[in-house]
């Protein structure tokens, strides 16, 4: 794998934090041009756009990764088309039936928001286009194309922040501005994605070919919709006890929180497809390369989080609306769900590369039930505070499910001697953080010298401590693995 995982990994986050910079960019602005209120609206309809794809394609791009390597030549480009237009013909279905009923169900899910339908409608032919969007950004992924991937990535961003700076900023739409920008933006991406991807179809389907990816697929549509309920059940219950006013901070939060997520999620698609290729050759080389890996992505999150909570509260005051201020507080424990995000893509690799996706179903319905279970209890008591700490639980719960759940199927075995100690490290940063900020207000945002003072020693510990017990020549070595000819 010459200067493959973590090159490309370089080149898929720097890709993906592109769009995510501009939103950060942009940010700033919007909490000018968008109330708290109609923040806690536009989390609602991000939430509907979250659901939808599941609805739309039952997961059914999923498999592209999977099988992808199964077929080669013109059998391939067969497999891709005709999983493509599968996946087009569910979406067309299904969304003309979520269009004629969405009426009932924003008046079920979002009562309170029944004069925003307009806004749901165009969030409903976003999440059409986005599925689709998914599958040529996926293709470009399993054929390793990280270069192609970020160029047309910053050009997909230079159009989505000058259509999002027209429509909010100039026009000042608020909400609606953002929910149109998405539409006009999704639908030039797949334009773009589809006339580089174009060599990779041809004008000859075989539905037979679909039997594998949708046994392959169905069970991770619980899994995806479980996932989402532990990540979002928090808000439609929140609607109930608190403001929109809250929820936008509580969204806000989160939203600064995905940074994490994003890097998470970009480390994995890269690292999939080459774990695959090494559990073919060799099941103990994969396992190897997951453990060595997953060090040291463990040691980078959990340092980027410590960074992120122990500067939150400047970091909001310095570049975002006063109103959202108080979202500082909730930062730490959003963002440390990831750590544990990324502990369990690692320990459920080789789930997936086995096809046991029964079991991922059942790690997600499980820490789905149980966060909901634990918002409908907490939420009503504690608030926005309970929402925070049941997402967290509910990450924690997915890795050690993920752990038993492998242990007779294809077990990789991380190095616990050093990811509690990282995770203990976390949690002293998260307890410090707090003690350290817990005098900060919108009008006294900066604290003592002695607090940053304080703050930087934690840092250089975490720093100093961490990258001397990473045994960084043999992570070299198993990263130089050469793939499979």
């Amino acid at each position: 794998m010459h200067k493959g995982i973590l090159n490309n990994t370089i080149f898929y986050v720097v890709a993906s934090m592109l769009p995510v910079a501009s939103n950060f960019i942009l940010l700033p602005f919007y909490t000018h041009y968008i109330s708290t209120e109609g923040y806690g609206i536009l989390g609602f309809i991000v939430l509907y756009q979250s659901f939808l794809p599941l609805v739309l394609s039952f997961q059914l791009q999923s498999s592209l990764s999977r099988f992808y390597f199964s077929y080669k030549g013109r059998e391939l480009k067969k497999f891709i088309t005709t999983l493509l237009l599968t996946i087009i013909g569910i979406g067309l279905i299904s969304g003309s039936l979520v269009l004629l009923n969405l009426d009932d169900i924003i008046q079920l899910a979002f009562p309170s928001l029944e004069d925003q339908g307009r806004e749901f409608t165009l969030a409903t032919f976003t999440s059409f286009f986005t599925v689709i969007n998914l599958f040529q950004l996926l293709l470009l992924r399993v054929e390793k194309k990280a270069k192609l991937f970020a160029s047309l990535a910053l050009i997909a961003v230079t159009f989505n922040i000058i259509t999002s700076v027209v429509l909010v900023i100039v026009l000042e739409r608020s909400y609606t501005g953002v929910v149109e920008a998405a539409l006009i933006n999704v639908v030039f991406s797949v334009l773009l994605y589809s006339y580089v991807n174009r060599k990779n179809f041809v004008p000859k389907v075989d539905f037979k070919l679909m039997r594998e990816p949708i046994y392959y697929s169905l069970p991770l549509v619980p899994h995806s919709l479980s996932g989402l309920i532990f990540m979002y059940s928090d808000r439609i219950i929140l609607e109930r006890y608190v403001s929109l006013a809250i929820i936008g901070i509580y969204a806000f939060a989160d939203k600064i929180s995905t940074l994490f997520k994003l890097f998470v999620n970009e480390v994995n698609n890269a690292y999939f497809p080459y774990f695959n290729e090494a559990a073919i050759e060799s099941a103990v080389k994969a396992k190897k390369l997951a453990r060595e890996l997953s060090k040291l992505i463990v040691y980078i999150v959990v340092m980027l989080i410590s960074v992120a909570t122990l500067f939150s509260p400047e970091v909001v005051y310095l570049f975002f609306d006063n109103g959202y201020f108080e979202a500082w507080k909730f930062i730490p424990i959003l963002a440390s769900a990831y750590l544990f995000r990324s502990l369990y893509m690692f320990a459920s690799s080789g789930i997936f590369f086995i096809k046991k996706t029964s079991r991922v179903m059942v790690i997600t319905l499980v820490a789905g039930t149980i966060n909901l279970v634990l918002n409908l209890y907490f939420i009503p008591i504690y608030g926005i505070w309970a929402a925070a700490l049941s997402t967290l639980l509910s990450f924690i719960i997915t890795y050690i499910m993920a752990v038993l759940l492998s242990i007779k199927v294809f077990y990789i075995q991380l190095d616990i001697k050093f990811i509690l100690p990282m995770i203990g490290f976390l949690a002293l940063v998260v307890v410090s953080g707090w003690m350290l900020n817990k005098g900060a207000t919108v009008s006294q945002p900066f604290v003592s010298s002695a607090s940053y003072l304080a703050k930087l020693g934690i840092l250089m510990l975490g720093l100093g401590w961490g990258y001397g017990i990473l045994n960084l020549q043999k992570i070299k070595g198993i990263l130089a693995w050469k793939k499979p000819s």
